[in-house]
């Protein structure tokens, strides 16, 4: 039936994992009982979404009440932004996550049990599903996150055996207790972890000037990747220049002329990103640029009738 599900809502941001009851991994199962909230016999399959908050166990209408699950969840807004990148590491899957608190409450260990956790399934038939979780590491934030204020933490797996690294996929997700030290779980926001990488877009950019015109900025770059990478910018054209030319990821670099260096006509330059991190990241990307210099903008009269007056 979950498989089913799977299928029905393939289009949707869902994500349906399976962890084995008997043998655990992570935090999941105690976020079912914190979202039960009671003692005594339950039984099998145990079930939740979003870490909790809502939860169902037994023989039960399968297809109905765990699609009401999924509904109920789709129409609620996010609490948070997560952004995470994932790499096999020997035989260990790294995860880099980076959080943005959008509860409205400060987040933390402490105050409301705020954790964040990385999921890592295979695409195989194990347990009941096709979507097995294979390791689950987590961090509680040790840091007092503000609204808005963001959050950073690289998780990292037990070595795996008898996986099919091709079938391994990565999940990220922050959740916390909205009650406070107690009470249910509630979940921030997932994220794919998809394997790590420097993205800079747009790959071009162009624009037309005037020798009259004072325009001197080009466009923005985006450089999206795991926060751990620091990166630099270098240019091939005297006429070109980027601001900041260094810094963390995620950035925004913006790509200037410089006009007292820039020649009339069509000219291309290229922008070199440069990104590494202190464990072994390496990427570059090169992003071309096309500016059209031309000369001063014509003036036009238009020629009107003029009235005369005839003198008395």
């Amino acid at each position: 039936m979950v498989d089913q599900l799977a299928v029905e809502y393939a289009d949707q941001p869902v994500l349906f994992l399976e962890n084995d009851v008997d043998r655990p991994l992570g935090r999941r199962l105690d976020r079912w009982w914190a979202g039960y909230g009671s003692s005594g016999s339950v039984y099998l399959p145990l079930s939740m979404a979003s870490s909790g908050h809502v939860v169902s166990n037994g023989s039960v209408a399968f297809h109905s009440v765990y699609a009401r699950l999924v509904d109920g969840e789709l129409v609620r807004p996010p609490e948070g932004e997560v952004d995470a990148y994932s790499r096999r590491v020997g035989n260990a899957v790294r995860v880099y996550v980076r959080v943005v608190n959008g509860t409205g409450v400060a987040l933390s260990a402490a105050a409301n049990a705020a954790t964040v956790h990385a999921l890592v399934w295979e695409d195989k038939q194990v347990g009941v599903t096709g979507r097995m979780i294979r390791a689950a590491p987590f961090a509680t934030i040790d840091a007092v996150v503000a609204p808005v204020g963001s959050y950073a933490v690289t998780l990292e797996t037990a070595a795996l055996a008898g996986v099919d690294w091709d079938k391994l996929h990565a999940v990220a997700l922050v959740d916390y207790r909205p009650a406070g030290a107690t009470g249910p779980f509630d979940m921030l926001q997932a994220g794919l972890a998809p394997a790590s990488d420097l993205s800079a877009t747009p790959a071009s950019l162009a624009v037309k000037l005037h020798l009259g015109s004072p325009e001197e900025r080009v466009g923005t770059v985006a450089l999206r990747g795991p926060y751990v990478l620091s990166w630099t910018a270098s240019t091939d054209a005297l006429w070109l220049a980027v601001t900041p030319g260094t810094g963390a990821v995620p950035a925004d670099a913006t790509v200037r002329v410089v006009r007292d260096r820039l020649p009339t006509g069509v000219q291309l330059g290229h922008i070199t990103f440069t990104a590494t991190s202190a464990d072994g990241l390496s990427f570059t990307r090169t992003v071309d640029v096309t500016v059209e210099l031309t000369g001063p903008a014509s003036r036009f009269r238009r020629r009107g009738a003029v009235r005369r007056t005839p003198l008395p």
